[in-house]
């Protein structure tokens, strides 16, 4: 550690970067999630594409020394800051956060630091449009566009890796590559969907914007478990959801003792939008509680976050920062997807587990998607398309509601048992993991890991792999395997 850290004060005399024993490594290195605590290498947070290659360089005169990349600092299993021993140099991407609205090409240019939060602010604000991407908007860009984004706008809009044009790039060799569909057109290919920073460093995307909705609402419908038939609300939910309209987006959640059938309706007119929460009011039966709100689209992102995510901190979106430590929590994460309605013996037996669910700190939740849409198997390295459900489920606990991090810590390895089980009702019948929620016990519920998060598209990504990064400077547990 000696060595790289006095090759890095010594090249980058004024950039910012903290070490163990440092006073502010701890700060530096702080997570949200007490699950996962590492102490990396070192910490260093470039403000230049030069920076990057320096730190890059010094690396590699470094044998065994590793790189990960740290975005908005979201993976659950937290490998942004390495893994569990201690020979990865985190390059921290906080301080490459702008985000230029170019409302005349109808795109976004954005450091590969920026926040999820940020972005949708400031392309609706700077012109009235969207990106689909993420609920939670904490999540940082370099990440996500590497994996999916899925979220409340999903089954109208699609997902933010297929908005990508173009990414620029700092690969294993120090040089700044940009990749699109034309330059660099494998790297583009394997950028979008390998979800683990395997191939080197984002540092500014291009991402394509569409005219946000100009009337939209926000629904949710609950109803009390202990109240209902579970099999056979669920399969009404279930068949409702895959009737409506494009423009609706729903999300059938199992939590706090109910059933929860919540999304958002994107139109352009009153009408549209009208009708369409008309034909929801008809079709579903009487609630426990029922809240439908006509909202602007930022107002729809705030809420959102504020009410189906993990970090429901932000009322204002101009406050949002990337967390460390403020709001320590415990969570797990399990996630794929379904390519096909669930079946009769699929909710029976999912009955049965929702009958002994923890009443709190746990969650399911299936994202309706729309499998007639978006970009075609191959087209990028996703490995499920056409699916009609994005299946994921939680454990999680915050700290302010127990006495010590220990006892938060047993609360969410209890739930996580029941977590377990829940997550093989839906093995049988998912198409694969999703590698945006990482998740390395997928190794105990798969026949191969690597399988299970990059399916038919393993081999290629591999051979990209070995192309772009021969001595595997970028990896982590669930990178990808060059071999």
């Amino acid at each position: 550690m000696t060595e790289i850290r006095t090759l890095l004060h010594g090249k980058l005399p004024t950039t910012r970067m903290s070490f163990p024993g440092d006073p502010d490594f701890d700060r530096a290195r702080a997570t949200w999630n007490v699950r996962n605590r590492y102490r990396p290498l070192g910490i260093v947070q470039p403000t230049s594409v030069e920076e990057i290659q320096t730190v890059l360089d010094c690396v590699r005169a470094r044998a065994g020394a590793r790189v990960v990349a740290r975005s908005g600092g979201h993976s659950f299993e937290g490998l942004s800051l390495g893994g569990e021993d201690d020979k990865a140099l985190v390059v921290d991407m906080v301080k490459f956060n702008k985000i230029e609205i170019r409302s005349d090409e109808q795109v976004a240019i954005v450091g590969g630091g920026v926040l999820l939060g940020d972005l949708y602010r400031e392309a609706f604000n700077q012109g009235g449009f969207m990106v689909p991407a993420g609920s939670c908007v904490t999540v940082g860009i370099g990440g996500q566009l590497q994996c999916g984004g899925y979220g409340h706008y999903s089954r109208t809009a699609g997902i933010l890796t297929d908005q990508i044009l173009q990414v620029e790039i700092v690969t294993a060799d120090g040089e700044l590559r940009v990749a699109d569909k034309t330059t660099n057109p494998d790297l583009f290919w394997a950028v979008r969907g390998n979800g683990t920073g395997s191939f080197g460093i984002i540092t500014r995307a291009k991402i394509e914007l569409t005219k946000a909705p100009r009337a939209v609402a926000r629904f949710s419908y609950k109803w009390k478990r202990s109240d209902i038939d579970f099999a056979k609300h669920f399969t009404l939910l279930q068949n409702y959801a895959l009737s409506m309209s494009r423009t609706a987006n729903p999300w059938i959640c199992l939590w706090l003792g109910e059933v929860e059938f919540v999304g958002a309706v994107l139109t352009d007119t009153g009408t549209e939008r009208d009708t369409v929460l008309a034909d929801l009011d008809a079709a579903l039966p009487p609630t426990t509680a029922k809240q439908v709100k006509m909202v602007s689209f930022l107002e729809s992102v705030r809420d959102f976050g504020l009410t189906q995510t993990s970090a429901p901190w932000y009322s204002d979106l101009s406050a949002i920062e990337r967390e460390h430590d403020e709001h320590l929590r415990y969570m797990t994460i399990r996630a794929g997807f379904l390519p096909e309605p669930l079946n009769a013996e699929c909710i029976n037996h999912l009955a049965e587990i929702v009958a002994r669910q923890p009443l709190t700190g746990s969650r399911i939740q299936l994202v309706s998607l729309n499998p007639d849409d978006g970009p075609l198997l191959g087209d990028t390295a996703i490995p499920v398309r056409g699916a009609t459900w994005a299946m994921g489920m939680s454990s999680w606990f915050e700290l302010a509601d127990f006495p010590d991090e220990d006892s938060l810590i047993q609360a969410g390895r209890a739930n996580d048992i029941w977590l377990n089980e829940a997550y093989n009702v839906f093995r049988p019948y998912s198409a694969g993991g999703y590698i945006g929620d990482d998740d390395l016990a997928e190794n105990a519920t798969s026949d191969d890991i690597s399988t299970a998060y990059w399916g038919n598209h393993l081999a290629r990504l591999s051979e990209l792999k070995r192309k772009y990064d021969p001595t595997n400077l970028f990896h982590h547990k669930l990178s990808i395997p060059p071999n």
